[in-house]
């Protein structure tokens, strides 16, 4: 959706997801770096080879950039949350089976 706000088009979906995917089993040079340059670079290459401008295609790369670690954050903020309610209720079952005893 942030790469659609940005103007970007299938061919920038397209480009962020092939990189990424290349950049996870190709990551050495880079480490976890890659994995955040990779999805901007496949973006803009995408855009350029649906024939935008280089202006468009760097907005567009950004948005793609942009709407990745905003899924990110998000994610990582959910799964924590998840994480933390699952301990809570994992130490309330402990705590009520042994104050039985």
């Amino acid at each position: 959706m942030m790469a659609k706000w940005f103007g970007g088009s299938k061919y920038a979906s397209w480009g962020s997801n092939i990189a990424l995917i290349l950049c996870v089993f190709i990551s050495t040079p880079l480490g976890p770096f890659a994995i955040i340059v990779g999805p901007f670079l496949g973006a803009y290459i995408g855009e350029l080879y649906a024939k935008k401008t280089n202006k468009e295609a760097l907005k567009s790369a950004l948005g793609t950039l942009l709407g990745f670690l905003s899924g990110t954050v998000g994610k990582l903020i959910l799964t924590s949350f998840i994480g933390v309610f699952y301990l809570v209720i994992c130490f309330s079952i402990l705590a009520r089976t042994f104050s039985n005893l």
